[in-house]
């Protein structure tokens, strides 16, 4: 317990003496963006140099995907997809992703009243035609020796390199010290084609799982109170990489760079509960490269990063004057203390003199970016929204190359 003490204090030291940066300031008057009032039900992602989006607008769910001038490509009603006795207010686990060839999967995640979790994904290309569907529970193929009464949890559902699917669920056993991850893997058609269980020699103890390339797997893993490490794991080899502690407390993004290092976007908190956000980056054997953190009298909570040629974009909200044990994220995000934030960086996260910049956004409509577009004619693309599923509002931001407000 003291060394982990000590290790909590240590990674404070280190993270306040970093310098912050305080972000130049758009009013609303200078926007040049198209808005929508429609509610965000999970972080969108980019397709084929399209925003694709899970939305809702006058009680109808859509999937929809914009272009970089902010119009609507394709838009497809989505309400008969969902878990059957569900709806998408009240699904836990609700997220986007795409493979190599840009279809586009709809995952769900809920428990079952009797216990189990029902997962379910959804297939659609890049220009939002239907292609597949499944839906199952976690498997439970237990070890023999484990009881009943455990059971494999599922962490995500995650597009392989293959084409196919894999469901990634864990069960941790303290008898045994041991964790067994399991790979369900599903076609493009969506049949059930094997479950694979892996044993790693250590309790990781994961709650949540992130794709890398060539099929990785990282686990974000925890002692719940503040302190985070990274577990990467590669099941075509069995090789496991583990990373420092962290004193993270939520988790926001994951981003695997053109070098293949990773980079998280995360929160974490001090003693007297003041929240703050930080970037770690680590290399692929989970070694630390670099971290940036914003303190202060305000805290960025980044959402979404994106790669240019000199450095980084990164969108998400800064809360000002907030303490954590004052902070709801079903209604905190509403108010006129929180504004989205735009900020472009170096290769080491930092807003560098000559290239860099950083906007907070004054906007009702803007309280949090989410990810970004490069245009093929310079400048980028930001879609904007709240970050609360109880929030409305969407836009489409225009920034030149410097980052100031198109006209």
């Amino acid at each position: 317990m003291k060394i982990r003490y000590l290790i909590i204090v240590f990674w404070t030291l280190l993270f306040y003496s970093c310098e912050k940066s305080n972000p130049e300031i758009a009013g609303a008057g200078e926007l040049s963006s198209i808005s929508y009032q429609e509610k965000i039900y999970a972080q969108p992602i980019v397709v084929d140099n399209q925003i694709v989006s899970v939305q809702n607008k006058d009680n109808v769910n859509f999937l929809t995907a914009f272009n970089n001038t902010g119009s609507i490509e394709w838009n497809i009603d989505i309400d008969d997809y969902i878990i059957q006795g569900t709806n998408y207010d009240n699904v836990p686990y609700l997220f986007l992703s795409k493979n190599k060839n840009n279809d586009v999967f709809l995952n769900f995640l809920n428990d079952n009243n009797n216990g189990s979790e029902i997962i379910k994904t959804v297939r659609f290309n890049k220009n939002g035609e239907y292609i597949s569907q499944f839906t199952d529970s976690i498997h439970q193929n237990l070890p023999n020796f484990v009881s009943a009464a455990r059971r494999f949890t599922g962490l995500g559902v995650l597009p392989l390199d293959n084409g196919n699917v894999s469901v990634v669920s864990s069960l941790t056993v303290l008898t045994n010290q041991h964790t067994y991850i399991q790979m369900s893997e599903y076609n493009s058609e969506g049949s059930h084609l094997n479950d694979t269980i892996y044993t790693l020699d250590e309790l990781i103890n994961p709650y949540q799982v992130f794709l890398a390339s060539n099929n990785r797997l990282i686990f974000q893993t925890g002692d719940g109170f503040g302190i985070t490490r990274f577990v990467i794991f590669n099941p075509g080899t069995g090789e496991i990489f583990t990373s420092p502690e962290f004193p993270v407390f939520d988790l926001l993004s994951f981003y695997e760079n053109s070098k293949g290092n990773f980079i998280f976007t995360a929160s974490a908190f001090v003693d007297n509960l003041s929240y703050y956000g930080i970037i770690i980056s680590i290399s692929s054997n989970a070694e630390y490269l670099w971290h940036q953190v914003y303190t202060e009298q305000t805290a960025w909570l980044l959402t979404s990063v994106s790669e240019l040629s000199d450095g980084y974009i990164f969108t998400g909200f800064d809360i000002t004057g907030q303490l954590l044990n004052e902070f709801d994220w079903r209604s905190s995000l509403d108010n006129e203390k929180v504004f989205g934030i735009v900020m472009k960086t170096d290769f080491n996260g930092k807003i560098n003199q000559n290239t860099g910049w950083s906007y907070r956004i004054m906007s009702p409509a803007s309280t949090a970016g989410a990810v970004v577009l490069q245009n093929e004619t310079g400048g980028y693309t930001v879609f904007g929204g709240k970050y609360d599923r109880d929030i409305h509002s969407t836009m489409i931001l225009k920034l030149n190359e410097m980052g100031e407000i198109a006209n």
